[in-house]
């Protein structure tokens, strides 16, 4: 345990396929069993769009799709967020982070109420993420005082380094899981 942690958000993130007849007003009713803790409640909304590019260099627009597909609800500090979503659940817990048990126990619970609600049909996906933020004292004589694997500067190259952003797909042995770490300079 840290005294003052790095972590500024941490965030388990469970898509699902739910059953044909869940609605957003089924959803909603997820507000009953957590008002208490989590008073703000919010619409969600997702957009998608895009385009192609076709030979000889053409442009196509395709159609946007979107609108409400689910529910912010926020604890009364602000520092937990939990959505139920037509294609899921997240739970978010912002600055401070206590320990994982704490966390565990509270995504745990939340998604009970979840799979009550919207009775899932498939668990498609499971992640989670913590987002670290390492404050170095500048000016700094080496970033391998501080964080061990870094892109390396090819020789001949000028030594200083402005803004780098680097990501590593690490599978986890006898799992079909993968650890995704993404590093930059904010």
């Amino acid at each position: 345990t840290f005294p003052n942690a790095p972590i500024t958000e941490a965030l388990l993130d469970i898509r699902v396929q739910l059953p044909a007849e869940v609605s957003l007003a089924q959803l909603a009713t997820y507000y009953d069993s957590v008002k208490e803790r989590y008073p703000t409640k919010r619409e969600r909304h997702s957009w998608q769009g895009g385009f192609k590019l076709n030979p000889p260099g053409n442009i196509e627009v395709l159609q946007s799709q979107g609108g409400p597909d689910g529910y912010l609800f926020t604890s009364t500090d602000g520092k937990q967020i939990v959505q139920a979503r037509l294609d899921g659940f997240t739970f978010n817990r912002l600055k401070p982070y206590d320990r994982w048990e704490t966390f565990r126990d509270e995504a745990r619970q939340l998604w009970q109420l979840y799979i009550q609600v919207a009775d899932p049909k498939q668990v498609t996906r499971a992640a989670l993420r913590y987002i670290n933020r390492f404050e170095i004292p500048l000016p700094m004589k080496d970033f391998k005082d501080y964080i061990l694997t870094l892109p390396e500067i090819a020789p001949g190259l000028p030594r200083g380094l402005e803004k780098f952003l680097m990501q590593l797909v690490i599978p986890v042995p006898d799992t079909p899981a993968m650890a995704v770490i993404t590093q930059t300079i904010e």
